[in-house]
């Protein structure tokens, strides 16, 4: 079972999710996502310890996509090599130095996941082999931009 943005979770449904785990006589893998620091959270009371045990016994760290900005081209050949949709050929489809520059200053807030939805997405409605910066969504332009840095 997967629980995505664990961290979000209200308080009392922490509570009865504790309780489901303790009381549960079947097996069952649970894996769960988070945005924040779990155990900052629990010491400071604003996630429940013992969910906090339960949950954090192999905690693995994942790097967010912008600290991986360099690697965009391979992230998105390995995106378009492993899709199912025929449209989606990763040998057909390129994008222009202007796309890319924009996927590089966007924030990516959704990181991996929306990252790999925009790629697939403009892969499966684009007609061109070459995806210029006017295919991407207004959004990737709009919001989410680093700061630029005046020389």
């Amino acid at each position: 079972m997967l629980l995505q943005q664990l961290e979000s979770l209200p308080f009392e449904m922490q509570k009865e999710l504790v309780s489901v785990l303790r009381n549960t006589a079947h097996r069952f893998r649970l894996v769960c996502t988070t945005v924040e620091d779990l155990e900052n959270m629990t010491d400071e009371g604003r996630f429940h310890d013992e969910l906090f045990y339960r949950v954090a016994s192999l905690p693995v760290t994942m790097p967010a996509l912008r600290s991986h900005i360099s690697d965009l081209s391979g992230i998105i050949k390995s995106i378009l090599e492993k899709s199912t949709n025929p449209y989606c050929d990763a040998k057909l489809i390129e994008f222009s130095a202007d796309a890319m520059r924009v996927l590089e200053n966007y924030r990516w807030p959704g990181n991996g996941l929306e990252f790999s939805q925009v790629v697939t997405r403009i892969a499966a409605s684009t007609e061109s082999r070459i995806v210029g910066d006017e295919q991407l969504p207004m959004r990737l332009k709009e919001l989410g931009q680093w700061p630029t840095l005046e020389p």
